[in-house]
Parts: C-alpha cells; structure tokens; sequence
C-alpha cells in the first residue's frame, strides 16, 4: 500500500492510502471498480475508487499538488493497467481471516441456517452480484465471527465494515463457492 498527501488548499490536506498490487485490493474497493463503472483511462477516477478521495478535489488541482499527483497514479496505479488475476482461478483456502480471526469456511452450505439461507437468496436476485460480495460473506461468516450458535441478522453490518477491508484475493473464491451452492 502506498500512502499519500495532497495539500488541496490552505486549510485542505489530504492523506489517502492507495493499494500498489491486485492482492492489496480490498472487497470494498473492488466492489467501486466494478460498481462504478471505471472507463478503464480516467485515472483521477481510478484513484477516488482505489483511494475513497473526492474526485472533483482532484480535478482542480495545479502546480507542485498536481504534479506530485500524477507521479502518484503513474507510479502507484500502474498494476491496474495490466492484466487482473483470474478470480475464478483463485482457490478456497480452509480458513478465512477476518479482522485478525482465521474463520472455518463452510464447505456445506447446507448446514447452515434457514435465515441465512433466505437472505442469501434474496441476494442472488440482485442484477450486480459483484455489489452483494460483502453481504454475501457476512450472511455467512456473521455466527462463525461471533462464536455464536444463532443467527444474527442485525450484526451483518458490522460485519461488512470487517469484509470490506479484507483483500479481495482472499474473499472471492469464498463468495464465488456460496453464490455457485
């Protein structure tokens, strides 16, 4: 990961961290680049998804600030440019981390509870699954996190602020086993 400072203004700095390879790319930020439609050139619009920054304060940026920005996105976002990984490749591993917790990953969907089940495949009939992932994990990941025997629907968004910073390299194949169950 790649920190940076931009000084937008006198009373404006920004300080924003940017991933530098795909497996630093978070579910969070790979669920923007796919959900919000990156043209594949526009890199000031690469580095608000990756980064979280407001793109119309990059935009207007000159001087020293924009010049020191471009060698941010030449040099830090390049990896986008190439080839991602093939996800679908990508192999379950046995344990999940999670928040600093290496989670079991289910291998039998059927073993789980009802509620989840239903929530999953009220998920599935979302046009964008890419825009779900987060939700998805945390259906079931929510008691396995908890160390819990029930099911807890309301704890599912806390578990989603955990997923979404984990790498997507490690969350895909996991969600991609749960949507293919």
């Amino acid at each position: 990961m790649k920190t940076f400072k931009i000084i937008i203004s006198e009373d404006e700095t920004i300080t924003a961290t940017i991933p530098e390879t795909w497996q630093e790319i978070t579910v969070a930020q790979f669920v923007r680049l796919e959900t919000d439609r990156w043209d594949g050139k526009d890199a000031i619009q690469l580095l608000g998804i990756l980064s979280g920054v407001n793109v119309k304060k990059l935009d207007n940026l000159e001087g020293k600030q924009a010049t020191k920005l471009y060698d941010v996105l030449t040099e830090a976002l390049a990896f986008v440019a190439g080839d991602p990984p093939d996800f679908e490749a990508l192999s379950i591993k046995n344990k999940f981390n999670l928040n600093g917790r290496d989670l079991d990953v289910p291998n039998d969907l059927e073993m789980e509870r009802i509620g989840q089940k239903i929530l999953l495949a009220n998920l599935m009939q979302n046009d964008n699954m890419t825009k779900q992932i987060p939700q998805a994990l945390a259906i079931y990941f929510q008691p396995i996190y908890d160390k819990v025997e029930k099911f807890d629907r309301k704890r599912i968004p806390v578990i989603v602020d955990h997923i979404n910073r984990t790498p997507i390299i490690e969350a895909y194949p996991i969600v991609s086993f749960f949507f293919g169950s």
